[in-house]
């Protein structure tokens, strides 16, 4: 299975402050599954250059679910804007596999599944991300977190 990412995509609702909700599939390799997901959002030409060594220090990180599936509930750093043209956003999402005998404590053992999307910042109503954020799952809200580097 590959590292998919189900949103944010096309014209994505945002709030006000630059969150979007963020959810994919895919972080399980064969019976392996991620031992952690990150994701950053960025503003093109911002993107990384070397995806494949893994997420930056500032990328926010969860873990998935048993089948695979992760989520960030909100979000942020998107570029919103309430009138066309909406700005142009990029997500970024890292699963960190590490060696199946257990020694996570090395990073040479561990390697990167990595997928990007493009999307549109659309900011709505508060209203209609608040429904939207029912509809789609994002009921909380993610902190950009450190990344440990193991």
């Amino acid at each position: 299975m590959s590292l998919t990412i189900d949103e944010p995509a096309g014209d994505q609702d945002c709030s006000g402050d630059g969150k979007v909700c963020a959810k994919g599939s895919g972080a399980i390799n064969g019976s392996t599954l991620a031992e952690t997901v990150y994701a950053k959002i960025y503003q093109p030409p911002n993107q990384p250059s070397e995806p494949s060594n893994g997420p930056p220090n500032d990328a926010a990180e969860t873990t998935p679910d048993s089948n695979g599936d992760w989520s960030f509930g909100l979000l942020a750093g998107a570029d919103c804007s309430s009138s066309t043209p909406y700005p142009d956003n990029e997500i970024w999402v890292w699963a960190k596999f590490c060696d199946p005998d257990g020694s996570s404590s090395s990073s040479s053992s561990c390697t990167y599944d990595v997928a990007s999307q493009d999307f549109k910042g659309k900011r709505s109503a508060a209203r209609r991300v608040a429904r939207n954020r029912q509809q789609y799952g994002c009921y909380h809200e993610t902190k950009n977190t450190v990344a440990p580097r193991v």
